[in-house]
This record gives structure tokens, sequence and C-alpha cells, in this order.
């Protein structure tokens, strides 16, 4: 019955962020789904190789998922269960919305969805309550995504089921003071334990973390195992290259030999010092690594 309702609710689904379901069939003991193919796997995967990811790539990859929440909601639709896993890359490094396994239509007015269903440490507080599932389940769940991105962990985490509920229904997760001040506050917002006080997806797009974070146009396959240079960090460096270069010029140092790669930065919101003033490699706009005498 759960797979004809998947069969039925994504069959009717055509955005460009969402899987597609390219059509179904059976025999006597199956129903078989035939979906997109997404080659990259998913951002938990890519999670797992490169332990977290900078505020440039999830802002990246948040872009492209709330663009198909939107759609799904827009449809009347809960996903339900949103999480790493069922986000998946294509070899362009485009994200789609997977596993509409457990997603249902909003539940008429007056009526509520009160089934516990999900994943354990994804589950909104009303959920856990079982006052029902609606958009904003799907809003507290994209903010335990957005936060297990950025730290290599989920916010919630216990070793007993009821411990770990009860950091849940008390949003009592830890707070990484590596994470930029507007990436704080987005999770605080988005982890309200009240579904009214959380945003609106509009909301969580016109918030200071999106409109005021450098955001990649988009990213290299690489990206799916190494940490990315982005241009944005490397321009700061380069500007000091130059000024250390007209220093030591001045004073007859020789040049360095070119072609040497930026050290990679770790963190989104900066970049670390040129351990070596003279040299001038650079990224391109094509995230391609040039060099210059």
């Amino acid at each position: 019955m759960q797979v004809e309702r998947e069969q039925e609710l994504h069959g009717r689904l055509h955005h460009r962020h969402i899987v597609c379901l390219h059509g179904h069939f059976s025999d006597q003991r199956h129903v078989y789904l035939l979906l997109e193919y997404c080659s990259r796997r998913s951002l938990a995967d890519i999670l797992w190789a490169r332990g977290r990811l900078t505020e440039p790539e999830v802002r990246y990859y948040l872009l492209q998922v709330i663009s198909g929440l939107r759609y799904l909601h827009g449809q009347g639709i809960v996903h339900r269960d949103l999480k790493l896993s069922n986000f998946l890359v294509t070899k362009k490094m485009q994200v789609k919305i997977g596993d509409l396994g457990l997603a249902r239509l909003k539940a008429p007015a007056g009526q509520r969805w009160g089934a516990l269903c999900g994943t354990p440490s994804f589950l909104a507080p009303e959920v856990l309550d079982r006052k029902g599932h609606g958009v904003p389940a799907d809003v507290w769940a994209l903010g335990c995504a957005m936060y297990m991105a950025l730290t290599g962990s989920p916010p919630f985490e216990a070793a007993q089921r009821q411990e770990l509920y009860c950091h849940i229904r008390a949003a009592r997760y830890p707070q990484p003071s590596r994470l930029s001040a507007h990436a704080q506050a987005l999770i605080a917002h988005l982890l309200a334990p009240e579904p009214a006080a959380r945003p609106s997806l509009q909301d969580v797009l016109d918030h200071g973390f999106f409109t005021q974070g450098f955001t990649p146009q988009r990213l290299p396959p690489r990206a799916c195992h190494s940490v990315p240079i982005f241009l944005a960090q490397a321009l700061p460096c380069r500007l000091r290259q130059r000024l250390c270069q007209e220093h030591q010029g001045a004073r007859g140092a020789r040049r360095c030999h070119p072609g040497t790669p930026l050290p990679r930065h770790h963190e989104g919101a900066g970049h670390e010092p040129c351990k070596h003033p003279l040299r001038k490699t650079f990224i391109s706009v094509r995230n391609c690594l040039k060099s210059s005498h």
C-alpha cells in the first residue's frame, strides 16, 4: 500500500530538484519504480568522505533543496523524511530530493497525520508528541540537515531513544563556535520547538546566511571528496601575494616557481594566511588552476 501511494504521489511531480519517476511495473510479489539515476550518490556519502562541508557549499546545496521542497509543499505534499541521504547528487552536481516513501498529502483542515515515522534524530517535537506532520516538520528536518552538513554530526544524539527525544523536545544541541553567526542564527530559527515559530522557506531564503554569504554558482565533481577552493576566498590571498611580491622585488628577491597550488581552506567564512608570499596560482571563474609569472 505504501509503495502504491509513493508511486501515485511521485508520478505527478516534475521538478528539476526532485528525483524523476520514469515509470513502474510489478510482478506477483513486488512493485518496481524506475527512478532517475544520480551518479554522485547522496550528500550523506559526500559528508562521510569529507567530514563536514564549508558554508558556501552548504548554501549551494540547500538552495537547490529548498527549491525542490517549495515545489513539494506547493503541490500539497509533506516529505516527512528529509535527511542528507535523501538529497541525491547528479554528475553535474545538481541536488535532487528523493525517497518519497513516507510522503503524504497535507492533512485536511481539522485533521492531522499523527503517525510516528521518519528518522529518529530528524523528527520534530510535534511529530514525537503525535500532534501531526506538516510543513513545519519538514522545516525542522531541513535545520537538522543543515547542522549536520556544517558540523559532520546530527544536532540531536543520545545513547537511549528517550534521552534523544528529550533533547529534541527541548531543542538542546551543541553550539559549534566555528560556525558563522548567520549560520548559528538560522539553525536556531529552523530548530524552534514551536512549529509556528519556525520560518517559512521564503524567510529562510531571505536570511542573512544566504543573502550575505558567498555562494558558488556551481561545484566541481572533486568537491565530492575534497574541499574546493573558491574564487571569493582566493582573492584576498592573491592581494597579499601581490603586495609581498612588490616588496620583495624591490629588495631583489628571486621569484618562486609558478604553479604551486593555494592552501586548501576548511572554513567557508575565512581563509588561511599564505605560506609563500611569491606564489601566484589562482582559480579562474571556471574553477581551473592557472599560473602566471
